[in-house]
C-alpha cells in the first residue's frame, strides 16, 4: 500500500496535467497494472500460503475436528490442501508472471 500511494504521488508530480489513464508501467496503463498486480500476483501468492498454512501448520487432530467430516473425506482433503494445492496454485502464479517476459 506505502509503494502505491509513493507512486501515486510521484506520478501526480510527474504527470499533474495527464490523467492517470496515460501513465504507462511495464507498457500497462496504471490500472491495469494494479490489476495485473492483484490478480495474477497477489491473489495466487495469498493461496498459496493459505494452503500452506492450512496444510502444514494446522495438526491433523486439529484440522479433522474442525472439518467435522468422515474419515475418508478429510484424508482426500488432506492430500489435495498438502500435495495438489500448493503445486496447482504456483502452476497459476507462473502463468500470470511469463506475460512480463514476453
Amino acid at each position: 500500500m506505502a509503494v502505491l500511494s509513493f507512486l501515486s504521488s510521484v506520478f501526480q508530480v510527474h504527470y499533474h496535467s495527464a490523467s492517470y489513464s496515460e501513465v504507462k508501467i511495464l507498457d500497462r496503463s496504471i490500472f491495469d497494472f494494479v490489476d495485473f498486480l492483484t490478480n495474477s500476483i497477489g491473489m495466487p501468492i495469498g493461496a498459496f500460503l493459505i494452503s500452506i498454512f492450512a496444510g502444514y501448520y494446522y495438526t491433523n487432530n486439529f484440522s479433522r475436528k474442525e472439518l467435522d467430516s468422515s474419515s475418508l473425506m478429510f484424508n482426500i482433503w488432506y492430500i489435495l490442501i498438502r500435495n495438489v494445492s500448493p503445486i496447482a496454485i504456483l502452476i497459476i502464479l507462473i502463468q500470470g508472471i511469463l506475460p512480463l517476459f514476453k
